[in-house]
């Protein structure tokens, strides 16, 4: 079952593309005040998680009277809302996640997202906007990736702890190299064939792909 995560993080993601992927899921989720990025969309979220500080009072109000689910937790948590979208989805059996607009704006917020998406690895979760698309990769859920876009940037980050990858189809390729977390020395590559290939031996990576001097972000290519 596919999931949309909806968040309020000031990041450019557009109607248009939100309409095409919440088409492609079974569940949209509204987390917090991303349930007002999505009716604001026209799109009716299935659920509205989160201790609902940054949701407008008249946006939970049309929630209600629609009769979207509300999943609400106190202010004073251990949680993030993120955190609680994505334990939700992992209890309702879930096993993909898009997540948009949970990062941008504040860097400890978009870190914060980003260590809280690799922590359910089990949910191949990825993040999209109209800017960038991040993918997660972790063994054994999804030890590998497929790219296309001659020219698009790529870079790929470690997260929660040291990482061992394998990038071929790039300017610089690499074997078996060992990036701590947070590590520079993956970022920037460029995709220089018809297609590159990301994959992880070990720990967990973020394969983030941005527009960059004009160009856009890789895809995925799809499984044959």
């Amino acid at each position: 079952m596919r999931a949309l995560l909806v968040g309020a993080a000031p990041v450019n993601t557009s109607p248009e593309r939100l309409w095409h992927l919440a088409s492609c899921s079974d569940v949209v989720v509204g987390v917090d005040g991303g349930a007002g990025v999505l009716l604001a969309a026209g799109i009716t979220p299935t659920l509205l998680i989160g201790d609902m500080d940054s949701i407008e009072p008249a946006v939970l109000a049309k929630c209600a009277r629609n009769g979207i689910a509300l999943e609400t937790y106190p202010r004073d948590k251990d949680h993030t809302d993120l955190s609680l979208a994505l334990d939700w989805c992992s209890r309702n059996s879930v096993d993909e996640v898009t997540a948009c607009g949970v990062i941008g704006g504040r860097l400890d917020h978009s870190l914060a997202a980003l260590g809280e998406l690799s922590r359910f690895p089990e949910l191949r979760p990825r993040v999209e906007s109209d800017e960038a698309l991040i993918w997660l990769l972790a063994k054994p859920q999804r030890e590998s990736i497929d790219l296309s876009g001659r020219g698009a940037c790529v870079s790929v980050v470690a997260l929660l702890g040291p990482a061992i990858v394998t990038g071929t189809g790039l300017k610089w390729e690499f074997r078996q190299l060992e990036l701590s977390a947070l590590d520079g020395r993956g970022l920037s590559n460029v995709i220089s064939e018809d297609s590159a290939r990301v994959e992880v031996h070990a720990g967990c990576v973020a394969v983030i792909s941005y527009t960059v001097d004009g160009v856009e972000p890789a895809t995925e290519t799809p499984a044959e």
